[in-house]
C-alpha cells in the first residue's frame, strides 16, 4: 500500500510540476524563430515559377496544397485571357479535373483555351437556365 500511495503522490507531483517545467520549454520556442526567418527566403509565387520549380513544389506538396498551387498558376494564365471571369473558370477547372490534368493544361496553351471555352459555355448555359427559370 505504501508503494501505491507513493505512486499516487508521484502522479500528483508532475501535475503540480508541469507549470514549473513550462517556463523551461519557453526558450525552445525562440529556436523555431531562425527556421521561420530562413523560410521566407525569396518565395516565388506559383504564377511566376518555372515549370521545374512548379513541379518540384508539387512533388513535395500534399494533394490539397498541390491543388491550390495549380489553381494559382492556372488563375494567372486564365486571367490574361478572361479577366474578371478568371476566378470562376479556375474554380470550375479545379473542381472538374484532377491534378495531372491541371498540370497538362499548364503545359498546353491550346488545351487550356479549349477548357476555358468549355467553362464559358457551361457558364452561358447556366445563365440561360437561370434566365428561363426567372421568366416562368
Amino acid at each position: 500500500q505504501a508503494r501505491g500511495q507513493q505512486q499516487q503522490t508521484n502522479a500528483r507531483q508532475p501535475k503540480g510540476a508541469v507549470p514549473a517545467q513550462q517556463p523551461q520549454r519557453v526558450p525552445a520556442a525562440p529556436q523555431a524563430v531562425p527556421a521561420q526567418q530562413a523560410a521566407p527566403a525569396p518565395q516565388v509565387p506559383p504564377s511566376a515559377m518555372s515549370k521545374e520549380q512548379l513541379m518540384a513544389l508539387l512533388v513535395n506538396a500534399p494533394p490539397a496544397q498541390a491543388k491550390q498551387i495549380l489553381g494559382e498558376r492556372l488563375y494567372a494564365l486564365i486571367q490574361a485571357e478572361q479577366g474578371p471571369l478568371a476566378g470562376k473558370i479556375t474554380g470550375m477547372l479545379l473542381e472538374g479535373l484532377d491534378n495531372s490534368e491541371l498540370i497538362a493544361l499548364i503545359d498546353d496553351a491550346e488545351a487550356l483555351r479549349s477548357k476555358i471555352q468549355e467553362a464559358l459555355a457551361a457558364l452561358e448555359a447556366h445563365a440561360q437556365q437561370q434566365q428561363q427559370a426567372a421568366q416562368h
